[in-house]
């Protein structure tokens, strides 16, 4: 490791519960959550620092506190120079400007000056691909150009540690390839990069070491495998039933008419091979939805797409809705999984529009049962669908 950049002293974060900014409602003095305890590390020049862990591990308020979005309340943060962050890719457009001018503006708020974004403007503008439509209001963007433009005016910040979490959900397969392929450039030039993602493949290709997060505490430092296999077997010990309300969208954009609340998998993690997966969701409805439809990826443990599924939504009115799915896994080999869940809505030309969406929204395992000996062999390497055969 470099000359450390970053440098995170026995830091903890605590918040008391019932507490707006100095007002204070009635609540018990022993009312707080602790989101961080007691969490030490350094990340040296040039390196890439994965962050990774289960939702609820801590890993967006660490990344808030070494950006000073907010202070520790225990411990010490030391930074050898200029932050650029990649937190939520596209906060702070404005709907109403057009691409070019929210490229200024969204530039300013990332710290960059007048000048520094006239010079980088048309780079910018090419790596965003959205050239065609620069000069059009952002709201008229789909959610994947408004990411690209986001991500890449965040790509060109002149920084000395630049910090990502989950902005590699932009776009289609080739300008995530093209995102990759910029982040490596940075670290290359000598920058130190956190990564916090859920993609294992990704934290793979970029990552040359990694850190462990699991209910606020820093479980594992150091070889990136080594942490990928401790970070799944964290996955699948959580509650079955989860709370979606507050956690994180793979996307940022004003306008969603509808809010994922609540999914439950009726109790159960794993599955033997041929069942089907059953989950209970939930969703809050802005208006009522005319043609609203659920989108379910399965990605493998290791980042890989494995399956996707689709089901049109009935009878989605304003308020809350609730609708129980049954999605056929049977043809899925052994392993771990992720299911990411998109809710859309067809507009006037029939185009699906992104209304809500969770690259996490819960884990599950196949598992092998007694009567499938062919595949007590299995490996990753044979991939994630089971293809039937017959003999003829």
């Amino acid at each position: 490791m470099g000359t450390p950049m970053i440098r995170v002293e026995h830091v903890s974060k605590e918040y008391r519960l019932g507490v707006i900014g100095q007002q204070m409602r009635r609540r018990n003095e022993k009312e707080t959550l602790t989101a961080l305890s007691d969490i030490s590390f350094e990340a040296g020049t040039g390196e890439t620092l994965g962050i990774i862990g289960p939702n609820g591990a801590g890993k967006s308020t660490l990344l808030k506190l070494i950006t000073k979005i907010t202070r520790p309340s225990a411990g010490r943060i030391l930074l050898n120079g200029r932050v650029a962050s990649m937190i939520e890719v596209g906060t702070g457009f404005h709907p109403e400007l057009t691409g070019r001018e929210n490229i200024y503006l969204n530039g300013a708020v990332l710290g960059m000056s007048m000048r520094e974004i006239d010079r980088k403007l048309e780079e910018i503008i090419d790596f965003s691909e959205c050239r065609k439509f620069i000069d059009t209001p952002v709201k008229r963007y789909s959610s994947g150009m408004y990411l690209k433009l986001g991500f890449s005016v965040a790509a060109y910040l002149d920084a000395e540690v630049v910090i990502m979490d989950e902005v590699l959900a932009v776009g289609d397969a080739a300008f995530q390839n093209k995102c990759i392929q910029k982040i490596r450039e940075i670290s290359e030039s000598g920058k130190t990069v956190l990564f916090v993602s859920h993609n294992m493949n990704t934290v793979r290709n970029l990552c040359s070491r990694c850190l462990v997060l699991d209910q606020g505490r820093l479980t594992y430092d150091g070889e990136v495998e080594l942490a990928i296999q401790r970070y799944l077997s964290l996955d699948l010990s959580s509650d079955p039933a989860q709370d979606l309300d507050h956690q994180r969208r793979v996307f940022h954009k004003t306008g969603e008419m509808a809010h994922m609340t609540y999914i439950d998998l009726f109790g159960r993690r794993v599955f033997e091979m041929g069942e089907a997966l059953r989950f209970r969701l939930r969703y809050r409805a802005l208006r009522d939805l005319e043609q609203p439809c659920l989108r379910a990826g399965v990605w493998a443990a290791d980042g890989t797409a494995a399956a996707i599924g689709f089901v049109p939504l009935t009878g989605a009115r304003k308020g809350e809705n609730e609708v129980q799915i049954c999605m056929d896994i049977s043809r899925l080999l052994p392993g771990k999984y992720r299911l990411e869940l998109v809710l859309t809505e067809s507009d006037d030309s029939g185009r699906m529009v992104k209304q809500d969406a969770l690259r996490n929204a819960a884990a599950f395992e196949v598992a092998l049962p007694k009567d499938r000996p062919l595949y007590r062999a299995y490996n990753r390497d044979w991939g994630y669908v089971e293809l039937p055969m017959s003999v003829e």
